[in-house]
Parts: C-alpha cells; sequence; structure tokens
C-alpha cells in the first residue's frame, strides 16, 4: 500500500523503521531496525507501531540524536483502506519519547516551510525586517506555532511522511537560556541530531497548525 505526503508526493508505506526514516539506523542515532506491528481498531482506524527497543531517557543538556530518544512511533489512517490516505487529511503520526518520564507527541506540520531566520528577535527590528523563527510563524499564519524540541524529533522521525529528509537544522520554540548570547534547541533533519545552537544562528522554520 502507499501513502500521500504532504506535499503530494507518493510514498509506499513504510514496513520498518529503517523505511520510515533510514537515517533513524545510523551508527550516530543508534536506534533499533525493527519491523512494523500493524492493526486495526473497532472503528476502522488502521494503526500502524514502529519500536526502538534501545531508546534512552532524557539527554537534558546534551547534545543527542533522534534515534537515541524515540521509543515508538505510529503512523494512524483514520478510514483504514479507504481514501484518501493523505498526510494531514486522514493520515497522521505520534510519537512517544524516551525510556523514562515518557513524552508523547503529534506534530501536525504545516505544508511549507515558513522561511530562515534566528531564534533572537533582531533588536529593534520591525515588520519585514524581522526575521526570528517565532515571527515568521505568525507571518505565515495565525493558527501556526513553532514545534516544541520533541515535536521536532517526531517531525524528524516522520521526515519522509512530510517531505523534510535532506533539509537542514530547524529552530524549535525550545529555548535554553534568554538573550542575544543564549541558545535554543534545534534539530538537524539531514542528521538527526539535537542541538543546542546560539539563538544568533540562522535555520530554517517550520510551523506547526495549532
Amino acid at each position: 500500500s502507499s501513502v500521500i505526503t504532504l506535499n503530494g508526493n507518493t510514498l509506499e508505506f513504510p514496513t520498518s523503521v529503517n523505511k520510515l526514516n533510514n537515517v533513524l539506523t545510523n551508527a550516530q542515532n543508534k536506534a533499533t531496525d525493527t519491523d512494523a506491528a500493524a492493526f486495526e481498531t473497532v472503528n476502522g482506524e488502521s494503526i500502524a507501531l514502529f519500536y526502538n527497543p534501545t531508546c534512552e531517557s532524557d539527554h537534558q543538556d546534551k547534545n543527542h540524536y533522534a534515534g537515541q530518544v524515540f521509543c515508538v512511533n505510529m503512523i494512524y489512517d483514520l478510514n483504514g483502506l479507504k481514501g484518501p490516505n493523505e498526510v494531514g487529511k486522514d493520515v497522521g503520526f505520534m510519537t512517544v519519547l524516551y525510556r523514562a518520564n515518557s513524552v508523547v507527541v503529534a506534530p501536525n506540520p504545516f505544508l511549507t516551510n515558513a522561511g530562515i531566520g534566528t531564534s533572537y528577535p533582531k533588536e529593534g527590528a520591525t515588520g519585514d525586517s524581522k526575521n526570528d523563527a517565532a515571527d515568521l510563524c505568525t507571518k505565515q499564519s495565525e493558527d501556526v506555532k513553532l514545534p516544541d524540541r520533541d515535536e521536532l524529533v517526531s517531525m524528524f522521525v516522520n521526515a519522509k511522511l512530510i517531505d523534510m529528509l535532506g533539509s537542514q537544522g530547524f529552530w524549535s520554540g525550545s529555548v535554553i537560556s534568554s538573550g542575544q548570547s543564549g541558545l535554543a534547541w534545534a534539530q538537524g533533519m539531514d542528521t538527526g541530531i539535537r542541538e543546542r545552537c546560539s539563538r544568533t544562528r540562522t535555520q530554517y522554520v517550520r510551523c506547526l497548525k495549532k
């Protein structure tokens, strides 16, 4: 079977962690490749589970890779075998992170990137000259927001569904320290690394529907 990605491309439905996102199982990311387990609910919803038995707890203030902290990923189809089988319509995903004190996120990404910007507003900048990440989301739509760092991990895990593989780093709204010399969390979509970056660094921005 196949699924239509967020940008309208046809993707063969992933049957294992490696086919969900092959970067997850490289040596750095450390996720274990396992086959998906699929089932159907009494309401006719189809759910595929992707399990990583080697997931770890939150690394808190350390840089690490998404494959280390993703534990379970779920892709669901509200209509089962019926159409349209499109991400953002009847198909979505949820991700469980961390072995201890687990967190569950279900991001709903906007169709396109909001632009390229910093995590820190330019001092005195207004209007089109202001290009911090949060403002880029506001300019794109009133009904979107920056993803937090866990939602960005989920977006990386499901990057093939939302056509984000091959891009560079993306800003989260999770700020570590305030001010122009502060740090915020960013997620690499090409490498899988989640790292602390200077808030003045320029990165891509992809917003989530509220």
